[in-house]
């Protein structure tokens, strides 16, 4: 995935991230898909020295179709994402408010789905005199109708699809972790 990545100059995450909306469109039939993504926030030199996790969210509108040659979707998705990269200052909730969507409480006012990557470092910090160890939490609430997010860990990737129990079973949400994988492996290996 990283090799075909590199000779079509886009990114792993662009690869990751039309697999993904390709499977979204594949199960749902639609052709005109509003992905939500996480993007660091720390654009903006004021607030470099400050301590804190500072994170936007990304609305990705993008256009799988049936017809359409892999290879182009993903020059296609390449443009998409830089394009959201670059109004990534512009605050989600403004968007949403700008938008006048009416809100609903235990919804997303914009996608019901939602893609991550995460590529840093789980690197840990020593500190004399302190022993640690990382805890894994167990989260039993989805925050979105399908939420996929993946780590790349030691040239592994790792993904954790979580879904919310009153739209999807747990074998629907299998089924759909093994077409993602054979998806991943088709384009990896004749895209």
């Amino acid at each position: 995935l990283k090799e075909l990545a590199a000779r079509t100059g886009t990114t792993l995450y662009m690869v990751l991230l039309s697999a993904y909306s390709i499977l979204m469109h594949k199960y749902s039939g639609q052709e005109d898909l509003i992905v939500g993504t996480p993007i660091a926030g720390r654009t903006q030199e004021e607030v470099q020295p400050i301590v804190g996790m500072f994170i936007n969210t990304l609305a990705i509108r993008i256009h799988p179709e049936r017809s359409k040659p892999y290879l182009k979707y993903l020059e296609e998705m390449k443009e998409f994402t830089l394009g959201a990269f670059e109004h990534q200052n512009y605050l989600f909730e403004d968007l949403v408010e700008s938008l006048h969507i009416p809100r609903a409480t235990g919804r997303n006012p914009l996608f019901d789905t939602f893609f991550s990557l995460q590529n840093t470092e789980n690197e840990q910090i020593v500190i004399e005199g302190l022993e640690q160890s990382f805890y894994p939490l167990e989260n039993r609430t989805s925050k979105f109708e399908l939420l996929l997010d993946i780590s790349e860990l030691d040239g592994q990737l790792e993904c954790r699809l979580e879904y919310a129990t009153a739209l999807y079973k747990q074998e629907t949400a299998e089924r759909f972790a093994r077409h993602y994988d054979k998806l991943l492996e088709t384009i990896a290996t004749a895209p």
